[in-house]
């Protein structure tokens, strides 16, 4: 009775632990180039981020005037949602997409901890790929 006590306490808490382990990438990361912060947050099981923070007081009044969807090309940048539908699989966060306003395009990402305070993204389009590491500020 107390090995399957201790066995059913075991996998409770390894779950626990994924669990956490998950939701680690949820909050506020400035971007490489420092021009800006990016919150990251979880909805309906996967992970979003949306622009949070921008240095520059000229740009934090812009808008998505690069995205080839005209209706879309006066909403502000800030606050623009630019990562969608990431989901934890094996330590990572993959199957998403980060979209770039000055762009206007939608490119696969994934992402991944360096440590508790390190974010690297990883953009993908065919055979290449480019990496960036982004700061936790929050």
């Amino acid at each position: 009775m107390k090995k399957q006590f201790l066995c059913i306490l075991f996998m409770f808490l390894a779950h626990l632990s994924v669990a956490q382990d998950a939701d680690a990438i949820i909050g506020i990361w400035e971007i490489e180039s420092g021009e800006s912060h990016v919150q990251i947050y979880k909805k309906e099981g996967q992970y979003f981020g949306k622009i949070h923070w921008i240095k520059n007081p000229k740009k934090r009044t812009a808008t998505d005037k690069n995205n080839p969807d005209p209706q879309f090309r006066n909403r502000s940048i800030l606050g623009l949602e630019i990562i969608t539908d990431l989901q934890y699989k094996g330590g990572e966060w993959v199957n998403g997409k980060i979209y770039s306003p000055e762009r206007g395009s939608e490119t696969p990402c994934k992402f991944s901890l360096e440590s508790s305070n390190q974010l690297k993204i990883t953009v993908s389009k065919g055979f290449m790929s480019k990496g960036q590491t982004w700061k936790r500020v929050k």
